[in-house]
């Protein structure tokens, strides 16, 4: 089967995505390179940042180290399959040969989406579908891991939307395993970080996120092999090669703009930067470069011993104890500090109750300050184990040993749109609207161009997403 290369662009979107489009795209997409101001935790770092959101995190602790507009919601593109690949990969447990026979819902019908020309019947491993979605990030094998983890998209939406909460990502909601546009499938960037921060804790996914090319043979409907390649050059010999890359996700479409996720390690501290709304596909590469580089330049990996472990605190219901639980010993948290800061310039502050009742969220986590700051700059869960069965907590200790670390100031909250954004929109007018439909004609043959080409370069290569 040849893949179909035609490009049937569709001008069918709604009008509330219209309007979304048009007053977070064109009111700050379409500007000039901002100077961006960056601090974090002392260190201080002015660039040019052009992406509309951006943020970076210590891949272990979750503290924030560099960030703007953070929690701003916006569309995802295609680094939403970071969650579908990781639901699919923890599932799995290892075993990448199981196979999965694609059904109708799998198949991609607009073409100008990312595929790989999958057909009802077809025959794939676990592995073979891992690639496609990450390399291609095609969009049919998504909806074939989807399917895998969720039995149908409807019953992947309800799980990816459960882990999405537990992970305590308050400002996302994903209605598709892709990130397809679609006004109810939102994220911000401080979620995205937290998702890669839980795709990084499941086993493979760090290799998946590194690899730059696979083949899958001939299947039992293709005759031909199909030749998967990446399209992040952050992760293959180019202009843009980042030193220390793990790995990343890219995405696109023209309602979110480009979006990029990159997990580097240098000197022993691995970080995760994720960019949202960069305005063209060489511009997200430039400020994630940006932000690497000053992350790495300005702060350094710093080792902080957990001293409470051993520490026993009982779980109790309304007839008396029920349980116990024990703080684990012997564990470090990797700090991300300014360079040269010493170990006795940090407090650490244990905030762990005196007794936790059963059925309730037990939390105990560390606090770390620096020497002359009221504000900790970072605080993370503490692992511990339960000692007895205590009924109701056991429920309650695996969501919160499994919980990712939120960055520094963060309380769970749901998150609003930032005040700057908030103005704008309630400053904008018809004109404005008006602009952004002539904006988006000026600059969408520019888009197809850019796809075309992609296209030519790698004829299996994703136009959309």
């Amino acid at each position: 089967m040849k893949y179909n290369t035609a490009c049937k662009k569709k001008f069918n979107k709604t009008a509330c995505a219209l309007l979304f489009c048009a007053l977070a795209f064109f009111s700050l997409l379409s500007t000039p390179a901002r100077a961006a101001i960056i601090q974090g935790n002392g260190a201080v770092f002015g660039g040019e940042i052009s992406s509309l959101a951006y943020i970076v995190i210590n891949a272990e602790t979750g503290q924030t180290l560099y960030a703007e507009n953070e929690n701003t919601r916006m569309y995802p593109a295609s680094v939403t399959k970071l969650l579908t690949l990781a639901l699919a990969m923890e599932k799995c447990q290892g075993d990448y040969t199981a196979t999965v026979t694609a059904t109708e819902e799998c198949v991609v019908r607009d073409y100008t989406l990312s595929h790989i020309a999958i057909q009802p019947g077809e025959v794939f491993s676990l592995e073979q579908l891992f690639y496609a979605a990450q390399l291609m990030s095609a969009n049919d094998a998504a909806n074939a891991l989807a399917i895998y983890v969720g039995g149908n998209l409807q019953g992947f939406e309800e799980i990816a939307n459960a882990k999405l909460t537990a992970l305590g990502c308050t400002g996302s909601y994903f209605t598709n395993p892709s990130g397809i546009p679609d006004q109810g499938h939102y994220t911000t960037a401080a979620d995205i970080a937290r998702i890669a921060q839980y795709a990084l804790s499941v086993p493979g996914m760090a290799a998946l996120m590194g690899a730059v090319e696979y083949t899958i043979p001939p299947t039992n409907l293709q005759s031909e092999s199909r030749l998967l390649g990446t399209s992040n050059l952050m992760v293959v010999t180019s202009k843009y090669y980042y030193e220390g890359v793990i790995g990343g996700k890219d995405g696109w479409t023209q309602e979110a703009g480009h979006t990029l996720v990159t997990v580097a390690e240098q000197g022993g501290q691995t970080l995760i930067c994720v960019v949202l709304g960069a305005e063209h596909k060489y511009a997200d590469y430039k400020d994630a470069h940006a932000l690497l580089n000053a992350a790495f330049g300005n702060f350094e990996v710093l080792p902080m011993e957990i001293s409470c472990g051993g520490q026993t605190v009982p779980v109790t219901a309304a007839a008396g104890p029920v349980g116990t639980i024990t703080i684990t010993g012997g564990s470090f948290t990797m700090l991300s500090v300014p360079k040269g800061t010493a170990a006795t310039g940090i407090t650490a502050t244990y905030n762990i109750a005196a007794s936790y009742e059963d059925g309730a969220a037990i939390n105990p986590t560390v606090s770390y300050t620096l020497a002359g700051e009221d504000e900790p700059f970072c605080t993370v869960p503490l692992a511990y184990t339960i000692a007895a069965s205590a009924g109701g907590a056991t429920a309650a200790n695996a969501t919160a040993a499994n919980a990712t670390p939120l960055p520094a100031g963060e309380d769970g909250s749901t998150p609003t749109i930032s005040q700057g954004a908030e103005t704008a929109l309630k400053a904008a007018t018809a004109t404005l609207v008006l602009l952004a439909f002539a904006y988006a004609q000026a600059t969408g043959a520019a888009m197809r161009k850019n796809a075309k080409r992609r296209h030519r370069l790698n004829p299996g290569a994703p136009k959309n997403n």
